[in-house]
């Protein structure tokens, strides 16, 4: 069943995540209770008494780019444009799912000594080792919500759905953190009118929203068929382990096979094919237009013949990471940019290219094993599609550093080290290049 209630869900979800592990942290024991509210950060106010707190804060949706690259309406569409748990029941005269993000503040407050930075400490820690919300930890979570308090608004939506049916809804959804600068968290908490406190943004991807309509010959029909099971996803042994633009995936399950076998990404409407195909294997060449990032993927059944019913038969969703290739090249060094600071020109070419709207963070880690120095640089603004960023870097100390980047929190993967290490000759100042004429 699909219905309105998973933004509340996986708010709810999160908070139960830091209520417990706050609660499991001996070293907050010294706190004593720490409240966890979901409250808008201008309705907070804590007195010289008043108890430590964490406030979760959904303060944006946005819409889920990967998925958007596949949606179509219904009408006259493949299946595929919809979720599975929801592929059975979509008339074809209705809208597919929205995918959507949803971006949330998370503002630690204390009115002792080191209570806010202790706190956002660990909680940053705790967020960190639960990257991803499995299908099993949201049923775990969403029956202990609505068990404890079934006097609460949330608690009494649930039941008029199931925990069962909105767990398959949610699916498994991943957390990143986003680390804004100075400037975007002061527009930010500017137009949330609160009295500024220590926050961390966080982003949940990959959560779907959508209506229901059931048909009981479809869904009959589809119950009795073996659906096919997806267990894992995992790279191919040619990459090393890590997941990347073009490459292959290896899919382990249950049924996998099929009279036609068919993969789908994203909620796409386009089925791709796969290499090899066994009951409990797929072999999958990644297509090269999918963005770094938290992909989705299916498997899809067809019949041979269409004459006998024009159903698909489609597997549980399962996520995977896929991660940037970079190559680093030096342009220039010790020259003189348009305000006279000398620094080192680098190109760094993307595979897949990057799109504006994600973030990129630059990582430059010293090969010096006894002083492994480690600088952060923030690519500069872009208006379009790149497959290449030129930066500028100074105040870095001469040596040689290994060059990495991360997009929206996924690391790129390193395919050949080697390739990108960089020696610097000299000490500049720390600055970004954002024009082009620097380089000349």
């Amino acid at each position: 069943m699909s219905n309105g209630l998973a933004i509340a869900a996986i708010t709810a979800i999160l908070k139960n995540l830091l209520e417990n592990g706050l609660v499991q942290n001996s070293a907050l024991s010294s706190m004593g209770n720490v409240l966890v509210t979901t409250l808008p950060p201008d309705q907070i106010s804590i007195g010289v008494d008043g108890q430590p707190q964490l406030n979760l804060f959904l303060y944006q949706v946005s819409q889920n780019r990967n998925a958007d690259m596949g949606k179509s309406n219904a009408k006259g569409g493949k299946l595929c444009n919809y979720p599975t748990h929801l592929r059975e029941s979509w008339l074809e005269d209705e809208n597919p799912p929205l995918a959507i993000n949803l971006h949330y503040l998370l503002t630690a407050y204390g009115n002792k000594d080191f209570q806010t930075e202790i706190l956002l400490g660990y909680v940053m820690q705790l967020m960190h080792q639960v990257p991803v919300l499995s299908n099993d930890a949201i049923r775990v979570a969403l029956n202990h919500i609505s068990s404890t308090n079934r006097t609460g608004l949330l608690s009494q939506a649930i039941e008029s759905t199931s925990v069962a049916a909105l767990t398959e809804q949610l699916g498994q959804v991943q957390i990143l953190p986003n680390l804004f600068d100075t400037e975007q968290m002061s527009r930010l908490w500017s137009l949330l009118q609160g009295s500024y406190r220590p926050s961390i943004a966080y982003e949940v991807s990959m959560v779907f929203i959508g209506s229901q309509k059931s048909t009981p010959e479809s869904s009959s029909h589809l119950q009795a068929l073996d659906r096919p099971l997806i267990e894992r996803v995992t790279a191919s042994p040619s990459t090393n382990g890590e997941i990347v633009a073009g490459s292959s995936i290896i899919i382990y399950g249950k049924n996998l096979s099929g009279d036609i076998t068919r993969i789908c990404l994203n909620e796409g409407k386009s089925l791709l094919e796969p290499q090899i195909v066994e009951d409990n294997r797929i072999l999958f060449k990644l297509p090269q237009n999918l963005y770094a990032g938290t992909h989705q993927i299916k498997v899809v059944h067809q019949q041979m013949y269409k004459y006998q019913n024009n159903h698909e038969v489609v597997s549980n969703d399962k996520t995977f990471v896929l991660h940037p290739t970079i190559k680093v090249s030096v342009q220039k060094q010790g020259f003189n940019n348009l305000d006279n600071s000398e620094g080192t020109a680098l190109t760094v070419q993307f595979n897949p290219k990057i799109c504006p709207q994600q973030q990129v963070i630059f990582r430059l880690t010293s090969t010096n094993e006894i002083n492994k120095e480690v600088y952060t640089f923030n690519a500069p603004f872009r208006n379009a599609d790149n497959e290449a960023i030129e930066l500028f870097i100074a105040d870095v100390p001469a040596g040689s550093y290994l060059v990495q980047s991360e997009i929206d929190g996924v690391e790129s993967a390193d395919m050949n080290p080697t390739e990108n290490i960089i020696v610097l000759k000299a000490k500049f100042s720390k600055e970004l290049c954002h024009d082009q004429n620097c380089l000349e």
